[in-house]
């Protein structure tokens, strides 16, 4: 784990129970979302991934995509490689109530680069999220 792992980990958590706290239940999927400075596979994902839907997968965006790319001149290259050159950034969702379906009809990295570079260390996450009910 790294540097405050069990700060992360207590934070993920209590991300994890807003996201599916029943009093933000309603008529659109909860959403999570964010720059979470961690791999998709990361333990410090894990208490949102035990509970929401991560849609990047749902969306089936590619596995190997990188939101933090080292090419970038302003990369935080001193972070290592638990966040450079990783998807860190994520959107994850649960249904807004029971009897709602949310689809991810798509999962892409938006932007476009400028004289070749990108405007932001980070490249942005798009999910397209319908939904509707059953």
């Amino acid at each position: 784990m790294t540097t405050y792992g069990d700060d992360r980990l207590a934070q993920a958590a209590v991300l994890a129970d807003l996201g599916t706290d029943p009093a933000t239940d309603g008529p659109c999927p909860s959403v999570v979302m964010g720059d979470l400075n961690a791999a998709p596979d990361s333990a410090v994902l894990r208490p949102l991934r035990d509970v929401l839907i991560d849609a990047w997968v749902a969306g089936q965006g590619a596995a190997d995509a990188i939101t933090l790319p080292s090419t970038h001149p302003s990369a935080p290259l001193e972070a290592g490689p638990e966040l450079v050159d990783q998807r860190i950034d994520h959107v994850f969702y649960r249904p807004g109530h029971e009897d709602q379906l949310v689809t991810v009809e798509s999962a892409m990295l938006g932007g476009e680069a400028v004289d070749g570079v990108f405007p932001s260390d980070h490249r942005p996450v798009i999910c397209d999220l319908r939904w509707h009910d059953r």
